[in-house]
């Protein structure tokens, strides 16, 4: 499972050009220890959107959308924990991802697409 999953965003309605984003989105997750309670996923999506425009990534507006549905209240994920308990990877998921396609480099900034190919579009 991977931010989008929890965020209940669905990826293959996502543009081409969005792609960036969702590295970006998965960087901020992966730093704040892969948070599941709304308040968390709240600041996940305000760092990856601060992290975005200052780069100028083109984000989709989706993240949006969330963002305010998490703030206002009128969405939570269906994975959250009530205690906030942050995702572990599923047994036999690639070591390096986690399953998620994505490896974060070291100090949670950049990362790159894994080798397993699990976050690769089928």
């Amino acid at each position: 499972m991977n931010c989008c999953a929890i965020l209940g965003l669905r990826e293959d309605l996502l543009a081409s050009a969005e792609e960036a984003a969702l590295l970006v989105l998965e960087e901020c997750w992966r730093s704040e220890r892969c948070p599941t309670a709304p308040p968390e996923l709240l600041k996940v999506l305000k760092n990856t959107l601060d992290r975005c425009t200052a780069k100028g990534i083109t984000y989709p507006r989706a993240f949006l959308l969330r963002k305010g549905q998490l703030a206002r209240g009128d969405w939570k994920p269906a994975q959250a924990q009530p205690n906030g308990r942050a995702w572990t990877p599923p047994a036999g998921a690639c070591q390096k991802c986690g399953g998620t396609g994505i490896v974060v480099r070291p100090g949670g900034m950049t990362g790159t697409l894994c080798g397993c190919g699990a976050g690769r579009k089928g």
